[in-house]
């Protein structure tokens, strides 16, 4: 009770000449938004990050809390309009230089008007470290550009100067772009420049009664300083200070306030824009000065300027907030002369009013905002010349310009003096100031407080309710931490499963995408060229030595047993007897062929689903109800299987299917064709009329490719049989074509035969059985091969969607097993290494739960 008695007497103390019930009011609700902060403080923790918003607006809401520090009066206003005259009036002493065109200063010029000090002096501070990363990122953050965290890589994008790669895709347009990098480059070449001279967060005294020129060289933009060479330091000023003595008579000062004067709205950098914002937000009184000449073309474009400078990324309620701190003071108004200067300077002020005052729906209300008329340098010169200070030859004769245009006399006397200081305004925005900066102060002061820590409730419950919704809880389940617990559990392990479902489809595919590659690899291509020369290679070795081994051999006894079963005569039924023995040697042969295909196929398929089951194995968790309910390893490993077993079946029948096709004799005994050939019909029949080979490879579910690939190999393989052919001495016979009549061809070709055998013309019937076999094992292997490949393709589908149902039941068992109670559970798998994520969400329950039980 005692303390807080004592801080009541402090308060009574800093805010004395009030009325006391308004302290008293004032003083029991700042205690009440004192005891609200501090819990704040305790349940807004410092860290993570994503409290960062809110934990900075408690900060600004303790920093306004602390009412025993100076009052801030910040100035603004355009260039030219007269800020310095205003500073010098309200100080009642010529400290700051006067003025015409460009921008005057560009760092704020801080005046400490009743310092306890024995001398005068002044100071210039340097930048810190912090203070430009907070001006970088400032800057950076007004034009929605992100600056990384970390300062490190801060560092190295400020000494490369990489700037311009932050701003891709950005919507600033080119000259935008560019003050941006040239503003970049100026802060962070004077951070190097003063870090490396060990001048960060430097101060510098100096008199300001003889260091006129050396101050005003150092602050002014356009100053041969800061325009040549490298001397340049002005980005790396925080600021100016003026630290004066009370004047004897206590009339040259506001009590405990300090008087900022600020560059020009509208100044040539994108710095002084956020020193306008940074010293608007922090002010405790915002005197806002624009000029009363200035051009009608100019109305809308000064409006425009000052929400750029003062509302840019402000919310609503601070917007507000800063409205009701803004002392609209209208300047020079000595140059009001004629009915059209009046009329333009209302046509202004309202404009600009209304922009200020406007709010954020839409509303173009021109507002109750404190607004004042002024001449600046006539108060000036009045009050100098009042409080008994010579003023120079130049001095006088304006003042008494001013005060015979206005008339308030024809000489410079006291009384002359007391008019013209009424007459300037001054002394009414002097005594607005001052009742503003006491009790409405407390009023205002209290109300963004307030404000502030409400905003803080918001940001702080929006953020954590982000966290929950990361994990799709919600914030009404903190009261029951196991119903919260569980929730989580499930939704992480759902959200788990899900990743992996994801990841195992996304490697199927691409386990399909490999697979359809070997097709269009030049490895493919050699290997298959390879395969098929070493098939007719040995198809041609295999076929001449069983059909030399039957000529040379005696084959009267076969003869005669085709004839008893044929009825056709001896030499016939000896003929017949060769050819089908000959015909049985190269089916056999095509058969392993084809078998040797499929393996070559399969190969590819388990070295790929090899790499697939891997992974799937590690996605399996090792849960005893995954091996029970899906066996997932198993099951697919029993599918490559089946799918090789039939697929090397079905090459042998396609191969042989194709042989068939293509017969030397029409009486030849064909073999009965098995169920898968007829499946293998059945699937790519109709694509393989309609469309030929590149529609049953479409069919199939194949590639684009196929017919190409076919088409760039067949010439390879007639150039080595006509090669092969030129070397006979029988002229090879055309490939069958389906207008062909067959049993003409079948009667030449026996005729030919008998006729060879009649005159043991051995070489003639070895190349000319040879050459009518090659033609139709050669044409059967050209036109299989698409088929075989197709197929291959097709089996990989039955393969991937077998693939993809074993993913979707082990999703369906997980599922169907997840309990934070089951020993066997997957959430016990899951939550290793996922403490973090729990920390996570605890923090953000007991963060709402605190802001919730708030008073």
């Amino acid at each position: 009770m005692k303390d807080n008695d004592a801080q009541f007497e402090h308060w009574k103390y800093w805010f004395q000449g009030i009325e006391a019930s308004i302290i008293e009011r004032g003083f029991e609700k700042w205690s009440r938004l004192v005891e609200r902060s501090r819990t704040l403080h305790r349940s807004i923790p410092s860290s993570p990050d994503y409290l960062g918003h809110a934990r900075a607006e408690l900060e600004k809401a303790s920093q306004r809390l602390k009412y025993d520090v100076p009052y801030k009066i910040a100035v603004l206003g355009e260039t030219g309009a007269g800020k310095s005259s205003i500073v010098n009036s309200l100080l009642r002493r010529k400290i700051l230089r006067v003025a015409a065109g460009g921008a005057v200063t560009g760092v704020p010029t801080y005046v400490y008007p009743a310092s306890d000090t024995a001398k005068e002096y002044g100071v210039v501070v340097y930048r810190n470290h912090a203070d430009f990363i907070s001006l970088l990122r400032q800057l950076a953050s007004r034009h929605q550009i992100t600056l990384p965290d970390s300062v490190k890589e801060l560092m190295e994008i400020v000494n490369s100067n990489k700037f311009g790669k932050l701003i891709e895709g950005t919507y600033l347009d080119e000259n935008l772009r560019k003050q941006f990098i040239t503003d970049c480059e100026d802060i962070t070449s004077t951070w190097r420049r003063l870090a490396e001279q060990g001048r960060l967060n430097g101060r510098v005294k100096f008199d300001p009664s003889q260091d006129t020129k050396f101050i005003q060289d150092l602050i002014d933009e356009k100053s041969e300083t800061n325009t040549k060479g490298p001397a340049r330091e002005i980005a790396g000023i925080l600021r100016v200070e003026y630290h004066l003595r009370q004047a004897a008579d206590g009339k040259n000062s506001l009590r405990n306030t300090i008087v900022v004067d600020t560059p020009g709205i509208g100044a040539q950098t994108m710095r002084h824009r956020e020193i306008l914002q940074m010293e608007a937000e922090t002010a405790d009184a915002v005197i806002l000065v624009v000029n009363a000449k200035r051009p009608e073309s100019q109305t809308v474009t000064m409006a425009h300027l000052l929400q750029d400078a003062l509302f840019q990324g402000l919310s609503s309620l601070q917007r507000t907030e800063l409205m009701g701190r803004i002392f609209l003071v209208v300047n020079q108004m000595d140059q009001i002369k004629t009915a059209d200067d009046e009329r333009r300077l209302r046509l202004s002020v309202d404009e600009i009013r209304r922009s200020l005052s406007a709010d954020l729906s839409g509303g173009d209300s021109t507002g109750p905002l404190n607004y004042f008329e002024t001449m600046a340098e006539l108060a000036m010169l009045a009050q100098r010349n009042a409080g008994g200070e010579s003023l120079t030859e130049k001095e006088q004769n304006q003042y008494l310009g001013y005060l015979t245009t206005l008339n308030l006399g024809t000489s410079l006397t006291r009384e002359s003096d007391e008019r013209a200081i009424h007459k300037s305004g001054i002394k009414g925005l002097e005594d607005s100031l001052d009742l503003f900066l006491g009790a409405q102060r407390i009023d205002l002061m209290l109300r963004e407080v307030e404000m502030r820590l409400k905003n803080v409730i918001e940001v702080a419950r929006k953020e954590c309710n982000t966290i929950l919704e990361k994990y799709n809880l919600n914030a009404t389940d903190a009261s029951d931490p196991l119903v919260l617990k569980n929730r989580y559990l499930r939704e992480l392990c759902r959200q788990q499963v899900d990743e992996d479902r994801q990841e195992l489809l996304s490697q199927c595919r691409s386990f399909n995408k490999a697979i359809y590659n070997i097709r269009r690899s030049t490895e493919h291509e050699q290997v298959l060229s390879r395969k098929v020369s070493n098939i007719f290679e040995g198809l041609d070795n295999t076929l001449r030595q069983r059909l030399r081994h039957l000529l040379a051999s005696d084959s009267e006894l076969i003869g005669t047993a085709i004839d008893d079963i044929t009825g056709f005569e001896y030499r016939e039924g000896r003929i017949r007897a060769l050819l089908l023995d000959l015909e049985d040697k190269v089916r056999s042969k095509l058969e392993a062929a084809a078998r040797e295909f499929a393996q070559y196929y399969c190969g590819a398929l388990s070295l790929h689903s090899g790499r697939l089951l891997s992974i799937l194995q590690k996605k399996s968790y090792d849960q005893t109800y995954i091996q029970e309910y899906v066996n997932p390893i198993g099951t697919l490993q029993e599918k490559e299987k089946s799918i090789s077993n039939e697929f090397c079946e079905t090459c042998r029948w396609v191969f042989l299917y194709e042989f068939i096709q293509r017969p030397l004799l029409d009486k030849a005994k064909k073999p009965q064709l098995g169920n898968k050939v007829w499946e293998v019909v059945r699937i790519l029949g109709p694509a393989l009329i309609q469309g030929g080979i590149e529609a049953s490879a479409h069919a199939a579910g194949a590639p684009a490719g196929t017919a190409s690939f076919i088409q760039n190999m067949v010439p390879k393989f007639n150039e080595s049989r006509e090669k092969r052919n030129k070397q006979t001495t029988v002229p090879p016979p055309p490939l069958p074509q389906q207008e062909v009549d067959l049993a003409s061809q079948e009667r030449i070709f026996l005729d030919d035969l008998e006729n060879a055998l009649l005159r043991d013309d051995t070489i003639y019937i070895e190349n000319l059985v040879s050459d009518n076999f090659a033609i139709r094992y050669r044409s059967a292997v050209f036109f299989a091969l698409p088929y075989v490949e197709d197929i291959f393709y097709y089996e990989i589908g039955k393969y991937r969607r077998s693939f993809e149902e074993v993913v979707r039941k082990i999703g369906e068992e997980h599922q169907a097993h997840l309990s934070s109670e089951s020993p066997n559970g997957l959430y016990q798998v899951l939550m290793k290494g996922k403490t973090g994520a729990w920390n996570e969400i605890n923090l953000a329950v007991s963060v709402i739960k605190a802001i919730n039980e708030l008073p």
